[in-house]
């Protein structure tokens, strides 16, 4: 949106201001009546964006935090709730088109199943094979701390849904990369580890381009765009 509108001025900017966030969100997406999406969507296309998410975006939070408490007149079930500021970058704090410095890797990289960081990624590596480490107590399924936590990949506000696709991701992973073993040799440890996150990369971008984006949308026009975007014109049509 910032490429195809002027920013509003800062001094303009009022998170409280009206139609209050609440109010819209109620008129705009709150449903009384159920709406059957089963012969297109289920829980794991939600699931899929919200992984696909945690591999394109994230902001830091700031110090100072935010509370909307105007959701009882709108009759948002939400009466208030509270979040913190996103935090800007410190090169234009008083700018009135601020930048917002990210966490998550700018690339489609599969980074939700690796990490965002080379500490992060090397934490994650076995070391041996080019593959990801596994749980010492439960083999093949990925490590945990003390509390439950997925040692490995990006877990920040994740869940159950998202869990499960690292889950699957590493263990297809860990099945490449000793395939790729197998039938090269001389390949060393991160030969074959970058080798095989190439392919779990393409993996994913190939999922959400002609699979979870043409399902989710459901046109032609759509469809012979996604599939001329993977698989080239040709086929697109």
């Amino acid at each position: 949106m910032g490429r195809n509108c002027k920013a509003i001025p800062r001094n303009l900017r009022n998170v409280e201001g009206d139609p209050d966030v609440q109010l819209l969100a109620q008129r705009a997406l709150a449903r009384t009546d159920f709406q059957p999406a089963g012969n297109q969507l289920n829980i794991m296309a939600a699931v899929w964006i919200q992984a696909n998410v945690h591999d394109w975006v994230g902001h830091y939070d700031a110090v100072d935090e935010v509370t909307l408490a105007k959701g009882k007149a709108s009759g948002c079930p939400m009466a208030s709730f509270r979040f913190k500021k996103t935090k800007e970058h410190p090169e234009d704090p008083q700018s009135d088109n601020p930048t917002y410095p990210g966490f998550r890797t700018n690339w489609w990289d599969a980074s939700f199943v690796y990490g965002n960081s080379s500490t992060q990624v090397n934490n994650a590596r076995s070391g041996k094979g080019g593959k990801l480490k596994t749980s010492t107590e439960h083999p093949n399924t990925q490590p945990r701390d003390k509390n439950g936590v997925v040692l490995i990949g990006d877990n920040k506000n994740s869940w159950l849904g998202v869990e499960l696709l690292q889950e699957v991701f590493a263990k297809e992973h860990n099945y490449v990369a000793e395939q790729i073993g197998k039938n090269h040799d001389n390949m060393s440890d991160q030969e074959i580890f970058d080798a095989t996150r190439n392919v779990i990369a393409a993996l994913v971008a190939k999922i959400h381009t002609a699979d979870w984006t043409v399902e989710l949308l459901k046109t032609r026009n759509l469809q012979v765009g996604m599939y001329t975007n993977w698989y080239g014109l040709p086929y697109g049509i």
